[in-house]
């Protein structure tokens, strides 16, 4: 497990590196959790992304399955 408090670090690191599992937040400076998502998916799209959220929306979460998310979990 590596965590990270800035998405952008985190995406620079799964880039150069073998990652399995991304879990996120979608809510973050810098780049939203979906933003994050996309990038991880253009990049690799068998690495598995979790997505969390304290607040809950049904079209966000519909949409973060439709861009390859694993899981949305409020």
């Amino acid at each position: 497990v590596t965590p990270f408090s800035d998405p952008l670090k985190a995406l620079n690191f799964i880039k150069n590196n073998n990652v399995d599992l991304v879990i996120s937040d979608i809510k973050m400076p810098h780049l939203t959790g979906m933003e994050l998502l996309g990038e991880i998916k253009n990049f690799n799209s068998s690495i598995d992304v979790i997505l969390i959220t304290a607040f809950g929306d049904i079209s966000i979460a519909v949409n973060a399955i439709k861009k390859g998310a694993s899981h949305y979990i409020l």
